[in-house]
């Protein structure tokens, strides 16, 4: 037996009786978290020693750009090519407060440099999710409850905001977007949402045919869609993750109950999980108390979520896939990438602090927001967690 399947059972698939007596504190726990998740772990000033700097190994930060108590800050790194990408710049030194402004900045050279685009008009900024569909078309979306859509076809340079309509059910297409779709104002404890998709061209919201069958969904959670089209969606009951996979577009969902270990004072934080490719999947159970770490249980499947099987896992909670390995940072702040399934970690190359790595979409580039003792922040991409080059967003006026 591996010592992973010593430590956790050859298969934590589990169909017990599920409960509900803290379905509604679990339902607020997960929406924030997962939206938390989002967004990454934003630069914090803190108190943890500059990146080393050893040649051959890791990244030297140099100067960080800027100070990360201005709050400017990059966000949904994402490449249309090898060439043209962008990414979601808040300019919250150039604002008095929360929700700051933002705009889109754009790269036709890999991302050597970064010009600005056009502010983001104000009706758009609770749209938390970028989706680019070309070099000169790109939409935001808000990941839950959606109702509206700011598309550009310009490549950001002009915007408008629309109403999305509501379509018939249908199975989601290749690159369509998943989101939770709910009927307000009917609490989700009582009306639980369902996963839906969005029509970029034609700007309508369609529900899948096929949903998540639980009693778990009143704090549903749609994931990255796979590299090969996989839907998956995540939520948790009392004492276990729940994570449920469509491999045909949303017509029918495998689910699977992953139960983990709860002391009295701890509840399940959130759940997350990804494709990867091939009929590998992995998915991640966080667990915390007020005053204790936070504990993250890890989880494969090889067979499309059929079955599910516990993994050892060193960081605080992975951020991404790349070539079906994952990649995320430990507790001091060094980012780590798998290999082997999964199973074994090896450093990157470079450390972020208290900063973050994060990834729009599975399979695609990865931002590293690098964060030194002082509190300053910089920022690089890679393509496979090995190799990183320096991200200078534009100057905020």
């Amino acid at each position: 037996m591996s010592e992973d399947a010593a430590r956790t059972g050859p298969d934590v698939l589990d169909s017990g009786v599920r409960r509900r007596r803290w379905s509604w504190l679990l339902a607020a726990i997960l929406v924030v978290a997962s939206a938390v998740w989002l967004q990454g772990r934003g630069p914090e000033p803190g108190d943890l020693p500059r990146p080393a700097e050893q040649a051959g190994r890791w990244v030297a930060v140099g100067q960080p750009d800027r100070p990360a108590t201005t709050h400017d800050r990059v966000e949904q790194l994402t490449f249309v090519d090898q060439r043209s990408g962008f990414l979601l710049q808040h300019l919250c030194s150039s604002s008095q407060g929360e929700p700051c402004p933002r705009r889109l900045a754009a790269t036709t050279d890999g991302g050597r440099s970064w010009q600005p685009r056009a502010r983001l008009p104000e009706q758009a900024q609770f749209l938390d999710t970028m989706v680019v569909m070309s070099a000169s078309e790109v939409a935001l979306l808000a990941g839950y409850l959606p109702s509206t859509i700011a598309h550009s076809g310009d490549g950001g340079r002009s915007w408008s905001v629309s109403a999305l309509s509501r379509g018939t059910p249908r199975p989601a297409p290749a690159g369509a977007p998943l989101v939770v779709d709910a009927a307000l104002p009917c609490p989700v404890t009582v009306c639980p949402p369902w996963l839906a998709w969005v029509d970029l061209a034609e700007q309508r919201l369609h529900r899948l045919p096929g949903q998540p069958a639980s009693d778990e969904t009143s704090a549903l959670v749609a994931a990255p869609r796979g590299p090969n089209g996989e839907l998956l969606a995540t939520a948790a009951d009392e004492d276990a993750g729940w994570v449920w996979t469509s491999r045909d577009n949303g017509r029918s969902f495998e689910e699977a109950r992953l139960p983990v270990h709860l002391a009295p004072d701890q509840a399940i934080w959130g759940v997350r999980a990804f494709a990867a490719g091939g009929g590998r999947a992995y998915a991640f159970v966080k667990v915390a108390a007020a005053d204790t770490p936070a504990v993250v249980s890890g989880f494969r499947s090889d067979d499309g979520g059929r079955t599910w099987a516990g993994l050892g896992v060193r960081l605080d909670m992975p951020a991404g896939v790349l070539a079906g390995e994952l990649i995320g940072t430990d507790s001091p702040g060094l980012v780590q990438l798998s290999y082997d399934a999964g199973r074994h970690w090896q450093p990157s190359g470079i450390q972020v602090g208290s900063g973050s790595v994060t990834q729009q979409s599975t399979g695609g580039p990865v931002l590293a927001t690098v964060v030194d003792g002082s509190g300053l922040a910089t920022y690089y991409q890679s393509s496979d967690g090995r190799s990183w080059s320096r991200v200078v967003p534009p100057a905020v006026a």
